[in-house]
């Protein structure tokens, strides 16, 4: 029964482990801040995005892009962003060259830590600083689709949704 009991107290340990690195952004609890409540800001304003129950979050997003979304440019790779003299910015890609009032880059932290976009003026050494201290979180999702909205098969489910337990760390198909 001690071995059952260690072997519960484990998967929790682990899980633990699991949820402060997906908290901190970490591969492992080995790998989260010591001082991280010390250097963690909240962003100021509501940090929660509460969806209607017949929405989801390409309605979210459809909805805030409407009136931008004639001027988005996808799948072309941008080689340089360039604020000009009279304050209009020049987005270089591999086959054209932009002119705008303003770009918004919304590129992953490693195309910024590779330096794979030329930024002129450079990025401020604040903005780099950061780029360059911040590491590469491990987070998974899963996403579970079901015939019935989720609260009317299971009442008591918390606000907060739920968790897997593996019985095993490591273990993949049930081996």
């Amino acid at each position: 029964e001690l071995q059952e009991v260690e072997s519960e107290a484990l998967q929790y340990l682990q899980w633990y482990g699991r949820l402060q690195g997906l908290i901190e952004g970490a591969p492992s609890w080995f790998d989260v801040l010591v001082d991280g409540d010390r250097v963690y800001e909240e962003c100021p304003g509501n940090q929660e995005t509460i969806l209607n129950k017949d929405t989801n979050y390409q309605n979210l997003i459809e909805r805030l892009g409407a009136g931008v979304m004639d001027r988005v440019v996808h799948n072309e790779r941008v080689i340089a962003v360039r604020q000009l003299a009279d304050d209009t910015v020049e987005v270089e890609t591999d086959t054209t060259v932009y002119q705008c009032e303003y770009a918004v880059v919304t590129v992953s932290l490693g195309v910024l830590k590779n330096q794979l976009i030329q930024f002129i003026p450079d990025l401020p050494t604040e903005k780099t600083r950061a780029i360059e201290s911040i590491g590469f979180g491990v987070v998974t999702k899963v996403f579970l689709e079901y015939e019935a909205e989720l609260w009317t098969l299971d009442p008591e489910l918390p606000e907060g949704g739920f968790y897997f337990l593996r019985t095993q760390e490591g273990e993949k198909d049930g081996k």
